[in-house]
């Protein structure tokens, strides 16, 4: 049975209000995952770790939230947990859209197909022709 990786973000957290002192609720996932989650303004305590919470200010006033790694200490948007709390370096986690670099270029050839079948002006056209001629043959190397 393969298991599904869990992760927070520091957004979620925002959207609960749990970066507020002694506010403590129960999160839940789509794979039956529950964790208590005890908030405040420095630092959460996610299950039984405890996560650092940090503040950038924003040009605008007001100041941007960020968890800090438990690993490297590095500011993160979401940490993720497989036998303890870490970010997506750390894990080794990559984007999806990162894994495949073939779907990626056909993902590219299909997109300018659709730009190239709405009629673009002629210098347009050329431009993307051009692209797409140049996707087409890093897929062909790639196979």
């Amino acid at each position: 049975m393969e298991t599904t990786m869990i992760s927070v973000s520091v957004f979620e957290l925002k959207r609960a209000r749990l970066l507020r002192d002694g506010v403590t609720t129960t999160m839940r996932w789509s794979n039956g995952s529950r964790l208590v989650v005890k908030g405040g303004a420095s630092s959460v305590i996610l299950g039984k770790h405890l996560i650092r919470v940090s503040y950038t200010p924003c040009n605008y006033g007001g100041e941007r939230p960020w968890l800090r790694c438990p690993v490297c200490l590095e500011r993160r948007a979401r940490l993720f947990y497989d036998d303890k709390w870490r970010c997506r370096e750390c894990v080794s986690v990559g984007y999806l859209s990162t894994r495949d670099k073939a779907g990626n270029a056909r993902h590219q050839l299909a997109k300018l197909e659709r730009l190239l079948s709405q009629g673009r002006k002629p210098y347009l056209e050329r431009k993307l022709r051009s692209r797409y001629a140049r996707v087409e043959e890093r897929l062909w190397r790639m196979r």
